[in-house]
């Protein structure tokens, strides 16, 4: 650990030097925590001389250091670090696989068919990984992720639906209130979820069916959207009021509670 500590002080000198070369070569090093130190400031660097060692650092015997260089090739954006990986989501170990899903969230559009593929990951770590690099990207992923909506897999269209939300994207609400009806509850869960993130009105009527829903989560998942989108869904709520299903009139009367404290709030 002493070593570790010496080497830990030298590459924090390296870095305020911006000692390149002298990173790369304690890449070498015998200590995985140093080469994983040397890893990361060379991503902090963002030097390009970086890129290729990095690759090969992304087949080191020790997971992290593979973790490691995955994250820090994601910080340099080079062209040269999209094939490779692209190669690391295909690795046995679920860290290495979730850092390459997420630097390739820094990349843009050329990794987004690779991260749909590897959305379909059963591992949650991996797919929340892949959810949040594909909402990085943005309007890219928009038209492949609406896509992937339409997937057999429940947990895939889940991650979809997340995916979306994050990326806020007015194209995506129709298709997303389509999945609301799908019939597995995890999916209309996360479904709603999404629409309460983009705000848009056409959501509205589609969330207070949403709150009628058997599946409590699906219900709060609802609220929760409705209180989101706030002052446009108020007149609905009210009229949801006089419906003969007390449960939704209950809900209503709970959003409206919720809309009007956070208006109350926002004009002090």
């Amino acid at each position: 650990m002493e070593i570790s500590n010496l080497f830990k002080q030298n590459i924090e000198e390296m870095i305020k030097r911006k000692d390149v070369k002298g990173l790369i070569k304690t890449l070498k090093h015998k200590d995985f925590v140093v080469r994983r130190h040397a890893v990361w400031a060379l991503g902090n660097i963002g030097d390009t001389r970086g890129v290729e060692p990095l690759i090969q650092a992304l087949k080191d015997e020790h997971i992290f250091v593979k973790g490691a260089a995955a994250l820090a090739l994601g910080l340099i954006r080079d062209i040269r670090i999209i094939e490779p990986l692209i190669q690391a989501l295909k690795d046995k170990n679920l860290y290495v696989k979730a850092a390459a899903a997420l630097a390739l969230g820094n990349i843009g559009e050329p990794a987004v068919k690779s991260l749909i593929k590897i959305l379909k990951d059963k591992n949650l770590h991996v797919q929340a990984a892949t959810t949040e690099a594909l909402g990085r990207i943005g309007e890219p992923a928009v038209d492949p992720l609406i896509q992937t909506l339409k997937d057999e897999h429940t947990f895939v269209k889940a991650a979809a639906a997340l995916a979306l939300g994050l990326i806020k994207d007015v194209k995506a609400v129709e298709p997303l209130i389509q999945t609301l009806k799908d019939e597995d509850a995890v999916v209309k869960r996360y479904t709603a979820e999404a629409l309460g993130k983009i705000e848009n009105i056409m959501a509205i009527e589609p969330l207070i069916q949403a709150l009628r829903d058997k599946n409590l989560y699906v219900q709060a998942a609802a609220t929760a959207a409705l209180g989101k989108i706030g002052e446009p869904a108020i007149e609905p709520l009210i009229q949801a009021l006089k419906n003969k299903d007390e449960d939704l009139q209950k809900a209503a009367k709970r959003i409206l509670i919720r809309i009007r404290a956070k208006k109350y709030k926002n004009d002090r």
